[in-house]
């Protein structure tokens, strides 16, 4: 099981405010972190833990076992084989109170048994039950100080107000944002909730109204924060929705690395013209989903009003920067002319430099507090890092000769220079970039394979698998295909139990194909 992780916090005058990320159902830790960084309210990012004992009794057994190992309240180890598949029965037996749930404290806080000590925001994460994200979007379920960022029936834009006249705008996109998944809305019983027992991503319907109450709220004397799960790193879409929503900082996850990411994409991105590059091929992306859903039967039974929401977030992703005349009106885009274009480029460009983010490490490792003092939102971020513990023991075994003994030798080559433990990937699992997908899970190659329909599973090329790589960290795999197309179509079909699975950007120019290997 996690344990507390190291944090460090300087005292400072003004309003404090809490931010973390995949509490996971450890919701007491919650109160814990607020009451020891003397924070006024906590904002939370990622999957909060919208779980119960439904959840156990109707979650796919795949994904079940994928909720129990990331649990923090669980040790993974204490878990039934993989082979195992009555996950469900293990679970249970731990848990006899069906008062209690073992994936998720969330019952308690319902119940009235706990309480949470400040006003907590929370978006929901990837790894959620739908049905009960939509008991709170309906109301029938409550906890004080709980406030779901996005649901219409709650405060869908709240407004925290600080000591000092500082106001702050909280904007929302729950769930995996994944272009394929926009129009899919699952098992939701709501079209603007996309997901199942145990799964829930973005949807199209939602980011319109996130758009629509936006608009109705803005303010020039706000402070304006956009969360998301997904990191923006890895998705130009949910940049350029930013930058549409006005947006200041961005507080994001997704990535569970053991630090915490303080940036804006003029630190990380080459040039500009790079960054306008990607977003138009990722608008291009959703244009070809957009084009092939937007007449389905699935949408004709919309009202109106939801079918102009649909219009309204379509026509954001679609009305991209080009960076030459001749594409403007190309790849199904909103057709723009040249004075039209060169002013969005314009504005892009200054929400390029300007924009910034916080991506967040999981609760168990890290976390950022805001500060407000002397008319500044300071940032303090910490993390509990990698464990380089095993440097010092295994420094009388290093391989003498540096670098170039190390390219000499093909085992050395391939041997991971950083921080291992027994249980780590094999030099035979080299990482190589391609067009594919990432998954969450790891696991035997079958299992992996198996999360992809036959038609899809025929094209891949090679599957990596990451086992446990130091203490703390999650397992993961890799699957690699021929083609862009291929890939976007296996994430489009994957099963809902590889989690909260996400596209692997096309490889870089000069570096290897990934061969074919694995089984077929």
């Amino acid at each position: 099981m996690s344990s507390k992780p190291h944090v460090s916090v300087l005292p400072v005058q003004g309003s404090r405010i809490l931010c973390v990320a995949d509490a996971r159902g450890n919701l007491s830790m919650l109160n814990e972190l607020a009451k020891e960084h003397n924070a006024t309210c906590v904002i939370h990012i990622g999957t909060f833990g919208f779980l119960d004992n439904e959840t156990v009794e109707s979650a796919p057994a795949g994904l079940l076992r994928h909720l129990a190992f990331f649990s923090p309240k669980l040790d993974p180890t204490s878990l039934p084989s993989e082979e195992d598949a009555d996950i469900r029965k293990f679970l249970k037996s731990q848990s006899p109170d069906t008062s209690t749930c073992l994936l998720s404290e969330l019952p308690e806080f319902i119940s009235g048994a706990k309480r949470l000590a400040v006003p907590v925001y929370t978006i929901w994460g990837s790894s959620e039950d739908v049905r009960v994200v939509e008991k709170f979007a309906s109301s029938e379920l409550h906890v004080p100080n709980l406030h779901i960022v996005g649901l219409a029936s709650d405060t869908p834009c709240p407004l925290i107000t600080c000591p000092g006249g500082l106001k702050i705008r909280l904007l929302g996109l729950g769930g995996a944002f994944i272009v394929p998944k926009l129009l899919d809305h699952g098992a939701s019983m709501t079209s603007s909730i996309g997901g199942m027992v145990g799964a829930t991503w973005s949807t199209l319907l939602g980011v319109g109204e996130l758009l629509c109450n936006v608009r109705d709220t803005y303010a020039v004397d706000e402070i304006r924060v956009f969360l998301c799960h997904n990191s923006p790193l890895k998705e130009e879409l949910l940049c350029h929705l930013a930058h549409t929503l006005r947006a200041d900082y961005v507080i994001c996850g997704g990535l569970h690395f053991f630090y915490g990411l303080s940036f804006n994409h003029f630190a990380v991105t080459p040039s500009f013209e790079t960054y306008v590059s990607a977003l138009g091929q990722r608008s291009a992306a959703f244009a070809a989903v957009w084009q092939r859903l937007r007449h389905s039967n699935d949408l004709t039974s919309l009202t109106p009003q939801k079918l102009e929401l649909l219009d309204l977030a379509a026509n954001i992703f679609l009305t991209v920067p080009r960076l030459k005349d001749e594409e403007i009106n190309g790849n199904g885009l909103v057709k723009l002319n040249h004075a039209e274009n060169e002013a969005l480029r314009n504005t892009t460009a200054v929400l390029f430099q300007r924009l910034w983010y916080f991506n967040l490490p999981d609760m168990t490792h890290g976390n950022l507090v805001l500060s407000w003092k002397n008319g500044r939102l300071g940032s303090e971020m910490s993390s509990e890092g990698f464990d380089l513990s095993n440097r010092k023991r295994g420094a009388g075994n290093a391989p003498r000769g540096g670098w170039k003994e190390r390219e000499r030798d093909p085992v050395l080559k391939n041997t991971p220079t950083g921080p291992a433990e027994p249980g780590s990937a094999s030099s035979k699992d080299h990482i190589v970039e391609g067009p594919g997908v990432w998954v969450p899970v790891g696991g035997s190659e079958d299992l992996i394979r198996g999360f992809f329909p036959p038609e899809h599973r025929a094209n891949i090329t090679q599957v990596v698998i990451k086992m446990k790589s130091m203490k703390g960290s999650k397992p993961f795999s890799m699957i690699f295909f021929d083609t862009e197309e291929q890939a976007d179509a296996a994430l489009a079909a994957i099963d809902a139990a590889a989690g909260s699975a996400s596209r692997i950007k096309k490889e870089r120019k000069g570096r290897p194909r990934p061969g074919r290997g694995g089984r077929g």
